[in-house]
């Protein structure tokens, strides 16, 4: 029973370090893409909205 319990622990360790690193991952690509995403065509996309339904 204990070396079952030993290796639990050691699996939990094991799954909480997998998912630290997909999460760390995850905050980067989001970095990038924040520094790639260009906000004058998001504003523009949304003046175009609003003189469409001002009609």
């Amino acid at each position: 029973m204990t070396a079952g319990r030993l290796n639990a622990c050691q699996f939990n360790v094991l799954a909480a370090g997998s998912v630290a690193v997909a999460f760390g991952v995850v905050v980067v690509l989001t970095r990038f893409a924040t520094l790639s995403l260009d906000q004058r065509l998001i504003q523009d996309a949304t003046e175009d909205d609003r003189v469409q339904t001002s009609w």
